[in-house]
């Protein structure tokens, strides 16, 4: 899951004194007792911050200016109702904009998916399904991206039309062929004229989307698997939950995944959440969307590179299957 992937931008690692001089407009006078890097981030920098006279570890998240502010409206909305750390207080100023957070306990479900312990990973799949299913009650006029009030700023719904013009925008006029090869490219492009019907009405009352909703952005307790933190909500606009589901059901090498991926869907369901005929057609074809765009820089990074062309290839000679 996103093993040894390579950062776009390299971390920009902040000296004690710089965290320092963020908090003292939080918190005057208090002393830094110790700084801890946190891993997992391939955009933004999170630090772990024991305070002293704190019994409590704070999160000290480093991002840009709109990220910044969507996170924290959005945190904001969330967080009294959703395992979602509460913000206490951010600077959404340019390219040094930060927060500082609640810190959430529990180990990121990644661990648990790749662990082999059957009880403990459908227990977890079906607390993160029921979680999505409340994320979804936060609905919104319009598909699109947020500005930092939340509201749509560039709206954009998923369809058949839409989604050929945004994968048009990757393979032929973007850096996306580039790393995949023209073989792999043709072969995805027929792929595509072929099955995006399959995306018509997927958007009829757009919500909240995630964007990243996976192993890497959930915390669950080590006691009994449940959710206890959804974290990194920098990519969340409002549109289809098959935007999440696709991203969660990514990689299907895990461990007893026919398991997890049926725990999840229950979970999901058992939040009303009604799905397509063809829900898992739909989400894989909806993530090609995602898997491209990570593809369309100039620097795609060998690893992340030769993650995803596996992943689209697996869509492909599984698509019978789904």
């Amino acid at each position: 899951m996103k093993e040894n992937w390579e950062r776009m931008k390299p971390a920009r690692l902040l000296s004690v004194q710089e965290i320092e001089e963020m908090l003292q407009a939080f918190m005057p006078g208090k002393s830094l007792k110790s700084t801890e890097v946190l891993g997992g981030g391939f955009s933004n920098s999170n630090y772990k911050l024991q305070i002293d006279s704190l019994d409590h570890p704070l999160v000290l998240r480093v991002c840009n200016q709109n990220i910044c502010q969507v996170e924290d409206a959005l945190h904001g909305r969330l967080h009294k109702h959703m395992p979602v750390p509460e913000i206490y207080y951010s600077e959404c100023n340019g390219e040094k904009s930060f927060a500082v957070m609640e810190w959430k306990e529990g180990i990121q479900l990644k661990g648990v998916m790749y662990s082999g312990d059957v009880k403990p990973i459908r227990q977890s799949a079906f607390s993160a399904g029921y979680w999505l299913s409340e994320i979804r009650k936060h609905m919104f006029p319009r598909s699109g991206f947020f500005n930092g009030a939340l509201d749509i700023n560039e709206p954009l719904k998923i369809k058949p039309d839409t989604f050929h013009t945004l994968m048009e925008q990757f393979l032929i006029d973007g850096h996306t062929s580039h790393w995949l090869g023209s073989e792999l490219t043709s072969k995805l492009w027929d792929f595509i004229r072929t099955n995006k019907h399959l995306l018509e009405d997927i958007d009829p009352a757009p919500a909240l989307v995630h964007s990243d909703y996976n192993g890497l952005n959930i915390l669950v307790s080590e006691d009994n698997s449940q959710v206890t933190g959804i974290l990194d909500w920098e990519f969340a606009f409002a549109g289809p939950v098959y935007v999440d589901i696709g991203n969660m059901l990514r990689y299907e090498n895990i461990p007893h995944f026919a398991e997890f991926e049926h725990a999840f869907i229950e979970g999901l369901q058992s939040g009303g959440i009604v799905l397509h005929d063809e829900w898992k057609k739909v989400a894989k074809l909806v993530d090609l969307i995602a898997l491209c765009s990570l593809l369309n820089n100039r620097h795609g990074g060998i690893n992340r590179v030769r993650d995803i062309k596996q992943l689209i290839t697996q869509t492909m000679e599984n698509w019978g299957g789904y």
